[in-house]
């Protein structure tokens, strides 16, 4: 775990020297910074995430089939700057000044998924459905929390299209269930460049019960305070998102319910695309929560639809999508298990139903 984490110090570090703006502050000087085993200046291990989404009985119960978005992997992981190196690199990215002392984490990721038409058995194009494609990123993520306040930004570069390596799973996968059918990857889009920049703020609304059994509403103070309380509580996480590049360009918004004993003190449940919440503290005991996300998408451009820039346009992309999740997590001793459940509705002018995924999330604590 040591070597994983000097690597991963490394990349951060070097994300860190490339935001630095040109004119430094003077407020804390470099060599006020300790400097960890992991080579990055004020900066501890911080979270491994572990993502595996698909369509198949394992993950949508009493679904089960391959089609459209049908399956995604995803790996995460972060260092925590301490609060000297925060201000010295990080704090001019705060543009309105919003956060005086944020938790902060610093991370990166890499991806795949790949989506199939419906019938994935004919032997031909498809062009009235979902086109076979891939697409594989890798990526740099920035988080703060403080408060009731939370925002992720992030930067992916990649490849969309064959070269993205969504056939050759899908084909090694069905080649070991032999009773799957062989997909035909017939007509599958030209490669192109992902870049795609991300952004989502977050804000948390919570109520816990009292030493006296009284449920009251929590102060954006009492959200930063340790210890974290054994209590039962309720929280509402409404969050808004953009995303703008060459696979995404569009905007969305929504809500997450959630209940928990008691409940984790981060900004909400992760999933494949999103992500996880770095700048959370651990939990040290058993915890168990259920949440509830009901959210919509406002499309402008989905190259996953309309295929490569270099074809013609595929199909039509609808321009408000609707989403509902559904799921529970369990933590302990900086171990975190997830599950979850996403439905989609229609995607494109002429899907005929929406579509339905599972999560299955594994968090680990590196400093733990």
């Amino acid at each position: 775990m040591s070597r994983a984490f000097a690597i991963l110090s490394v990349l951060v570090g070097a994300t860190g020297a490339l935001a630095q703006p040109a004119e430094e502050p003077d407020a804390v000087s470099p060599e006020s910074i300790p400097i960890p085993c992991g080579g990055v200046p004020g900066a501890s291990p911080g979270f491994l995430s572990l993502y595996w989404e698909n369509d198949g009985p394992l993950h949508a119960i009493a679904f089960g089939d391959d089609r459209h978005y049908t399956n995604g992997v995803s790996i995460e992981a972060s260092v925590i700057p301490n609060a000297a190196m925060y201000h010295h690199r990080l704090a001019w990215l705060d543009v309105f000044g919003e956060f005086d002392e944020p938790r902060s984490a610093l991370g990166v990721m890499a991806r795949q998924t790949f989506y199939t038409p419906e019938d994935i058995d004919v032997p031909v194009n498809q062009p009235n459905d979902w086109p076979y494609s891939g697409l594989a990123t890798a990526g740099l993520f920035l988080q703060r929390a403080e408060g009731a306040m939370f925002d992720h930004m992030q930067l992916d570069v990649g490849i969309f299209g064959q070269d993205a390596g969504g056939q050759p799973v899908q084909e090694w996968v069905h080649a070991a269930f032999p009773r799957q059918v062989n997909p035909s990857w017939a007509g599958q889009v030209a490669n192109q460049l992902a870049v795609q920049a991300h952004y989502q703020r977050r804000w948390k609304l919570k109520w816990q019960r009292d030493a006296d059994g009284d449920l009251r509403r929590l102060s954006p103070a009492e959200l930063d305070a340790e210890p974290i309380s054994r209590a039962p509580g309720f929280e509402l996480i409404p969050y808004a998102a953009a995303r703008f590049g060459t696979i995404h360009i569009d905007g969305s918004f929504g809500a997450i319910a959630r209940y928990g004993w008691p409940l984790p003190n981060d900004f909400g449940p992760s999933r494949l695309y999103e992500f996880t919440d770095h700048t959370q503290r651990a939990a040290t005991d058993f915890g168990f929560s259920i949440f509830a996300r009901a959210g919509a998408r406002v499309v402008a451009h989905n190259a996953l639809l309309r295929g490569s820039v270099f074809d013609d346009p595929r199909l039509e992309e609808k321009d408000l999508v609707g989403e509902f999740h559904l799921g529970m997590q369990f933590q302990w001793q900086g171990f975190e298990l997830g599950y979850s459940q996403t439905l989609v509705t229609e995607e494109f002018e002429g899907q005929n139903s929406g579509n339905r995924t599972g999560t299955w999330t594994l968090i680990f604590n590196l400093a733990h």
